[in-house]
């Protein structure tokens, strides 16, 4: 009712407010929104920020001043991981832009999107997941097997150069 649509509007601001923030916070970076869905209800962001060669630890900086905790590379070398869990959650994932994790992020993203039945699958992997495990590091591990062969189809199905153009389009889908 009101209420449900009262917490959507009040979601809707803090996600603008927060992408204002990133977006001064990148500097010279790339990015991508991701949003979580949980009953059509937005309930976790996720951003993807690519930064140039050597510009990582700079973004790092900028974005924990925003109220993130920096988790390190979390299992993913290469990546840095940070997240907010106050007001509107939010996890933001910093790679090198035109590096190998940010083309596989655009393709796993790609492929969730062009598949809704994979989607699903990796929506109810999620679930269990976060169901099952005790910490971060945990729940990635009991997504991996799945991830992983998403991302072989991802890649097999990619266009040559497609992806490591680092196009990304803005839009919702599950991710991360």
């Amino acid at each position: 009712g009101n209420e449900n649509a009262e917490r959507r509007r009040g979601g809707l601001r803090e996600l603008i407010q927060r992408r204002a923030e990133l977006s001064r916070a990148r500097r010279g970076a790339s990015w991508f929104f991701v949003q979580h869905r949980n009953g059509g209800d937005v309930a976790v962001i996720a951003v993807q920020v690519g930064c140039p060669v050597g510009g990582i630890e700079v973004a790092v900086d900028r974005i924990g001043r925003l109220g993130f905790e920096c988790l390190g590379e979390a299992g993913v070398p290469g990546r840095q991981y940070l997240r907010r869990r106050s007001g509107l959650s939010a996890n933001v994932h910093v790679v090198e832009r035109q590096g190998r994790l940010w083309v596989d992020n655009l393709l796993f993203r790609d492929c969730l999107i062009t598949h809704p039945d994979v989607m699903a699958r990796y929506a109810a992997a999620k679930r269990e997941a976060a169901r099952r495990a005790s910490a971060l590091l945990a729940y990635s591990d009991l997504k991996a097997q799945l991830v992983a062969e998403i991302m072989r189809a991802a890649r097999g199905a990619a266009a040559p150069g497609r992806a490591s153009q680092g196009r990304s389009r803005g839009g919702d889908s599950a991710f991360g």
